[in-house]
């Protein structure tokens, strides 16, 4: 209602890759990255800046939020959008 976009970035999960839509403003970006323990990927911050920042910049993306303060994927996505200036 109000314009907002929603796009999600996540680990891949079983078939879950590529990117799906959903109704609404709403992109899920299932990545192929592969977790280890509780869906949590090993960190990298060289392996995921190419991908992290590409969707970041093709979906023009204003604000970075991230859950579970232990997801690395979530710690990097933070770091690299204060990279970017967002």
């Amino acid at each position: 209602q109000q314009g907002h976009k929603v796009t999600i970035i996540t680990n891949s999960y079983g078939s879950r890759r590529g990117v799906r839509y959903f109704p609404g403003p709403l992109k899920v970006y299932y990545c192929p990255i592969v977790p280890m323990v509780d869906q949590d990927a090993f960190p990298s911050f060289s392996a995921t800046l190419p991908l992290i920042r590409s969707i970041l910049l093709r979906e023009q993306i204003q604000i970075v939020h991230a859950h579970q303060a232990t997801s690395t994927m979530a710690n990097e996505a933070v770091v690299y959008a204060a990279a970017l200036g967002l």
